[in-house]
């Protein structure tokens, strides 16, 4: 459901578990991790963007899908301030507008991240298996972009619906006034959620990342050699010379190795992005699954509860702010123009450095002229 924390021991009212006397580093601790996350997640996911946008090279299928997740990361982070307040205040503040909207659209771009992982595991998987293939289309990926958050939406609707501020002060999720009833519509929903968002979703990343590693395995230089030394069956074309053929299929394979090369590298840090999604946003999910179904106040110490629940939501928005660093750290193209928006960067500050002191003269330089310095 909602990557909110928000559980208690009647599962028809879940809310913000609270504990008297946590230690003040803690919450120092806590805040200033999700103060970095809002940092880095904002500032490197909108370069994302930007780069992925600004660059010819980089308006292919796949880098749309890449800056496709950067925009849900983006989007998401607005709303932690929220979230991080509500947790904090222990009750909702915010009225009931943004009540049905904050919570519903976080699980929202959730979905989206996890629906577009799955399609660069397929367009990945396309590209290798399928070579032959034309790839899709601007416009067909503009289709495919659109319909992952349709199906986002989509399957958001019922949190939509059904959230409310309670007499109580909570913004939960109330499918119905009877108790049991209450129970099972939250059970339901929360497993269907949890279907849907990671276990189908990584299931399918998982099936078609093995082919791909499998494919890349079985992918070697061996041609390389075959085209060393010319086949017996290949003819040269009229006019060629010997050697200028044995210099062309040796820049094929030279070409060839390279994209093979690329195509590893990309695949890497696409495994790396889902690893992170798996160990980062998985836990919180399968904990929240499990408070579903039992009561975890009578088997689990309230404090260990409260530090579980926590931290592992901080640890739930970690890949808002991982993912911009690991594809500035495994792709090249993304290194090299985070490299040129750092040189920019610290060029605009140097020049509103000069542009604040226009005459160049620090307090040194000033006591050196002076007719009264020895």
């Amino acid at each position: 459901m909602d990557p909110g924390v928000q559980n208690s021991s009647n599962i028809n009212q879940t809310q913000p578990i609270q504990l008297g006397g946590e230690p003040e580093y803690s919450v120092v601790i806590r805040f200033l991790l999700f103060g970095a996350i809002i940092l880095v997640s904002l500032v490197g996911n909108i370069a994302v963007i930007f780069i992925t946008y600004r660059n010819r090279q980089m308006r292919t299928f796949a880098y749309f899908l890449i800056a496709n997740l950067a925009l849900a990361d983006v989007l998401a982070t607005l709303c932690l301030p929220i979230i991080v307040a509500y947790l904090e205040i222990g009750k909702w503040v915010f009225g009931e507008v943004m009540c049905k909207l904050v919570n519903p659209s976080i699980t929202v771009f959730a979905v989206v991240t996890s629906n577009t992982l799955v399609a660069i595991a397929c367009d990945r998987f396309r590209a290798l298996i399928f070579p032959f293939k034309l790839k899709p289309s601007t416009s067909e990926t503009r289709l495919i972009i659109a319909l992952i958050w349709m199906i986002a939406f989509l399957v958001t609707l019922p949190s939509y619906g059904s959230r409310t501020v309670t007499i109580d002060g909570y913004c939960l999720e109330i499918y119905s006034s009877d108790t049991e009833q209450q129970i099972l519509y939250v059970k339901i929903y929360t497993t269907f959620m949890f279907l849907v968002n990671n276990f189908i979703p990584l299931l399918v990343i998982l099936i078609l990342y093995i082919k791909i590693s499998m494919t890349l395995a079985h992918i070697t230089l061996f041609p390389s050699l075959h085209f060393n030394r010319p086949s017996s069956l290949a003819q040269d074309s009229p006019g060629e010379s010997p050697r200028n053929s044995v210099l062309l299929r040796n820049a094929n394979t030279a070409s060839a190795t390279k994209r093979q090369t690329m195509e590893r590298k990309f695949i890497r840090m696409l495994l790396t992005v889902v690893l992170i999604f798996f160990f980062c946003y998985v836990p919180f999910q399968v904990f929240f699954l499990i408070w579903s179904y039992l009561d975890l106040t009578k088997v689990v110490d309230n404090k260990a509860l409260y530090y579980c629940n926590h931290y592992l939501h901080i640890l739930m928005w970690l890949p808002t702010a991982l993912n911009p660093i690991c594809y500035a750290a495994l792709n090249e193209r993304y290194a090299k123009y985070f490299k040129r928006i750092l040189r920019c960067s610290f060029s605009k500050l140097k020049q509103f450095g000069t542009t604040a002191n226009p005459s160049g003269y620090t307090a040194a330089s000033r006591r050196k002229s002076s007719p009264l310095s020895v």
